[in-house]
């Protein structure tokens, strides 16, 4: 750019100049060469501070900086996102209260639901990338894949925040291929469940994953992620949920999920108390669930003695199918508290509720007892038998 103001100004100063010209009017017309030369030498002055330490203003401008607010309350800049402001509550939340496809669906299907199945269906290594996948539009919104090159700018935020996800719970930064494919393929399964009749073939279109969607209301669907990314990354789990103010909860609706999310919020919690292995151990679950159901009849008036004669008549019979048996339990419950009157799914919840404030206790009487003894506490002798 020229330095001096007898130096040839430049077209956009020499335009700038023009424009500036227009407004005054009178007796003493505008030098409109000075006036752009002018301007080219003070565009010159900007360029090199641009170059230089930031000054006062730079940093009150950055301080501007565009924010929102999140579902926790914290402050998230999507142009200048913070690792330490990334927070899974607020991505599950905010992707379970998004409709994948801009709300162009039969029925309402959640990106949160979307990326539980995405984690299912990739290796396994690759699953807690899958499931967050989509993390960025926790803070920039669902926006529909034919229409994010047309958005100038989105694809940059978008890979400055995946950054930033990535870098909070040690992911690489690059997408692993097994992802982009399975986001891919589950187009396929997404439309055909849930979509119109497609006027021609989409250039996405690949073999579908075979994924079954469940349409899961934003609750279930917000519990289904967490629970999914309990079990892919426990210790960011627990102390997302140690933030909670109150036992998970964090508000009724993320925890009063209904239907087959109880599952995973009660592995949720085992995990929380107990750990992997004692939550995948067998032969302690097996054990703690007797134990309870034993408990469950006694209140509601079986004896000892009939418990006794029951136990001789199932050991005497075959090895049944645990699948079939789980539901003969469940079927059976349900049986059990509609005769009791009891609801059985609002007596769970406040369970659940009840054990979050418990998890020390309930861990130290873990640690006291034997491993893998039937009895839940430190083993007790075994009293003389009379005659």
């Amino acid at each position: 750019m020229p330095s001096e103001l007898t130096n040839a100004p430049s077209p956009m100063a020499k335009s700038i100049a023009g424009m500036v010209g227009e407004w005054f009017t009178g007796p003493n017309p505008v030098n409109l060469e000075q006036l752009a030369a002018l301007i080219d030498r003070r565009m010159e002055r900007f360029a090199a501070s641009r170059l230089s330490a930031p000054t006062e203003d730079a940093v009150e401008a950055v301080a501007r900086e565009p924010w929102i607010q999140t579902y926790s309350g914290k402050k998230f800049f999507p142009s200048a996102p913070k690792t330490e402001d990334v927070d899974i509550l607020d991505i599950a939340h905010a992707l379970s209260m998004l409709c994948r496809y801009g709300g162009h669906c039969k029925q309402f299907y959640s990106v949160a639901e979307h990326s539980v199945h995405a984690s299912y269906a990739v290796a396994s290594e690759h699953a807690l990338w899958a499931l967050l996948h989509d993390a960025s539009e926790a803070y920039l919104v669902d926006v529909p894949r034919p229409i994010k090159p047309l958005l100038t700018g989105y694809k940059e935020l978008e890979a400055g925040i995946m950054r930033a996800v990535c870098g909070r719970f040690g992911l690489p930064n690059d997408q692993p291929e097994d992802v982009a494919r399975v986001d891919k393929a589950l187009l396929y399964d997404e439309r055909v469940a849930n979509m119109a009749i497609a006027p021609e073939a989409w250039s996405t279109d690949a073999p579908p994953v075979g994924a079954k969607l469940l349409f899961l209301s934003p609750p279930d669907a917000e519990a289904a992620f967490l629970a999914r990314f309990n079990e892919l990354c426990p210790q960011h789990a627990r102390a997302a949920i140690a933030a909670l103010p109150t036992p998970p909860g964090g508000g009724e609706a993320m925890r009063e999920a209904a239907g087959w999310a109880f599952q995973p919020r009660v592995h949720e919690w085992i995990i929380a108390c107990f750990g992997a292995e004692i939550g995948a151990d067998k032969v302690e679950r097996n054990h703690r669930f007797l134990e309870e159901a034993l408990e469950a009849v006694q209140s509601l008036g079986c004896t000892a003695s009939e418990a006794h004669q029951l136990v001789d008549y199932v050991y005497g019979r075959p090895v049944g199918d645990p699948r079939q048996e789980v539901g003969g339990v469940l079927n059976t419950l349900a049986a059990l508290c509609t005769a009791a009157g009891i609801d059985m799914v609002e007596c769970g919840e406040a369970e659940l509720r009840r054990v979050w404030t418990k998890v020390e206790q309930i861990r130290a009487k873990q640690a006291a007892k034997p491993k893998h003894s039937p009895l839940p506490g430190p083993s007790l002798p075994t009293p003389p038998q009379e005659g």
